[in-house]
């Protein structure tokens, strides 16, 4: 029963299920590249009540990602929402959406690493403000990675007299699994900004999200200064690329190598 477990079983526990999910089922956490109007699915969204839940599952997509679509192997299974409760009966999963299009035929968004980091602190914080101290693991995928390590900074510097309850977040955060994040930047970045500038002619662009992902990017020396300090207590797993994305006219790059993830 999982409620005999320690939170160092647990998560012990959640990293095998996570690694089945990846060798069994092909999983892959992966781009959104429709280039079609849709409404875009913003905020958090509960793929699981869980059965008494003693644990919050929070996951965050990356740059063009999707909530949903983000965590769908090819066949369909969204195995946060098909899989994981059955494994984990006892937490409840939560995934969030944020507008990280860098290209749309309706609009893209300006907010900053920053701006996204606090909406989903203070978002976070309102969801949970019946069982703060309910502990968290987090899933991270590509930017998400960036802007939850930038949420967690805000969240532990968040001083205790506000009515915020951001450092519960902190406190609170048994682990993180980082999917693909480029903590020192991402390769192929200038190649994503060329095509940004070109599909401007067509379509709203924006790329203020990739040139803060660019390799050596001061933005990122900066939040994982920050992040150390701040992550002292957080058990953290980073996963990264082995096989090249393609990206265009059949090239591909391996966008998250070991050495930058």
């Amino acid at each position: 029963m999982i409620h005999s477990l320690s939170y160092q079983g647990l998560l012990t526990f959640f990293c095998v299920i996570i690694g089945l999910a990846i060798v069994l089922f092909n999983f892959k956490p992966r781009f959104r590249r429709k280039l079609t109007p849709e409404r875009k699915q913003l905020g958090f969204l509960e793929l699981a009540t869980g059965q008494d839940p003693i644990v919050d599952i929070v996951a965050i997509h990356g740059l063009d990602g999707h909530r949903e679509q983000s965590w769908t192997a090819e066949d369909g299974t969204l195995w946060l929402r098909d899989l994981l409760p059955t494994d984990l009966p006892h937490a409840r999963v939560l995934t969030y959406g944020y507008d990280a299009d860098t290209r749309s035929f309706s609009h893209t968004s300006t907010r900053t690493i920053f701006r996204h980091a606090e909406a989903f602190a203070e978002d976070l914080s309102q969801l949970r403000r019946t069982h703060p101290e309910r502990p968290i693991i987090f899933l991270a995928h590509s930017l998400g990675g960036i802007i939850l390590k930038k949420a967690l900074i805000l969240c532990h510097g968040d001083d205790l007299e506000t009515d915020r309850n951001l450092r519960d977040i902190s406190t609170s955060t048994l682990a993180v699994l980082f999917f693909g994040t480029p903590h020192s930047g991402a390769n192929g970045v200038q190649l994503a900004e060329w095509m940004s500038r070109l599909l401007s002619m067509y379509m709203h662009t924006n790329d203020r999200l990739l040139k803060q992902l660019d390799r050596d990017s001061s933005e990122l020396e900066n939040i994982q200064r920050l992040y150390r300090p701040a992550s002292k207590r957080i058990s953290t797993i980073f996963f990264y690329e082995e096989d090249p994305t393609p990206i265009l006219g059949g090239m591909e790059n391996l966008i998250v190598p070991r050495s930058l993830a």
